[in-house]
């Protein structure tokens, strides 16, 4: 900002941008920049102003202006912040395109920036133009930005066509909210917390956490949800059965009948502890 230039002023993000022209920088430690209205309404008048109100040089302000309506428009299809569909599409992007450059949700205003538009297709199985075609989308930095409602329809798509790593996730959850439920747990960092169990289960039925576990559920799919339930019933009774034959072993062994404990191992097919290792840590 030097003197002489004319830049849109602007007091508040819902003004719109007025010129000014720069007539000298302040020298105190507190930047402010003096600049004189360009408007004869103002009858010259000047101030000390913050330079962060100084948007953009006048001559690009038309450019700048429709730069802000195209993001507008962009926000005003985000939805409320911490909602339970906001929760689980974030979650499903970061379990689906885990370790991937492929495309990330913006956490404030809820749109998808793809890096990588074929993969995030091929992935997601949906056609390239339905992120291309999304009317309020637009090209910024290399990226692909697109609306929340296309967002929404790839998180979707990707929690069908990988319902085994989300459902993984909200079974982790589930068992981490149950056993917090009964025992309550204290928060980490320098000043530790503790919440009673009954205040976890409050908070999980009012919050948004068991609404985004059952979205998550469904956006998965009824077969791939009853499967996963079935799978997690095979593994408890694959547990209990390896729990049973790790005691048959013990007394065996104990009752001096090593070679028969040996035997009955060995056509067990697998190790006791793999018989006995709690299938969510898989």
């Amino acid at each position: 900002m030097e003197p002489g230039e004319v830049w849109g002023y602007r007091a508040r993000r819902v003004d719109r941008l007025v010129p000014v022209r720069v007539v000298r920088r302040g020298a105190n430690r507190s930047a402010r920049v003096l600049v004189r209205f360009e408007d004869p309404v103002m009858e010259g008048k000047e101030d000390w102003v913050p330079p962060a109100r100084l948007k953009v040089l006048w001559d690009a302000v038309e450019a700048f202006e429709a730069r802000e309506a195209t993001w507008g428009a962009l926000y005003a299809l985000s939805p409320d912040d911490d909602v339970a569909e906001t929760w689980a599409a974030n979650d499903v992007f970061d379990t689906a395109l885990s370790g991937e450059e492929t495309a990330s949700l913006h956490w404030k205003y809820f749109y998808l920036e793809i890096s990588d538009l074929p993969a995030l297709a091929a992935k997601s199985g949906l056609p390239a133009e339905d992120f291309t075609g999304d009317p309020v989308g637009f090209e910024d930095d290399g990226k692909l930005v697109v609306s929340w409602p296309v967002a929404l329809r790839a998180a979707q798509a990707l929690a069908r066509r990988d319902p085994r790593s989300i459902l993984t996730l909200v079974d982790k959850e589930e068992r981490e909210y149950q056993h917090r439920a009964i025992h309550g747990y204290c928060s980490s960092g320098s000043r530790p917390v503790w919440f009673e169990p009954e205040w976890v289960r409050e908070c999980d039925s009012e919050s948004y956490h068991r609404p985004k576990r059952e979205l998550l559920r469904a956006r998965c799919g009824a077969t791939a949800s009853a499967r996963w339930d079935e799978l997690e019933e095979l593994r408890k009774e694959i547990k209990r059965v390896g729990d049973v034959a790790e005691r048959a072993i013990g007394t065996l062994r104990a009752a001096g009948q090593k070679s028969v404990a040996d035997r009955l191992a060995r056509e067990l097919g697998q190790t006791v502890e793999m018989l006995r290792a709690d299938p969510s840590n898989r």
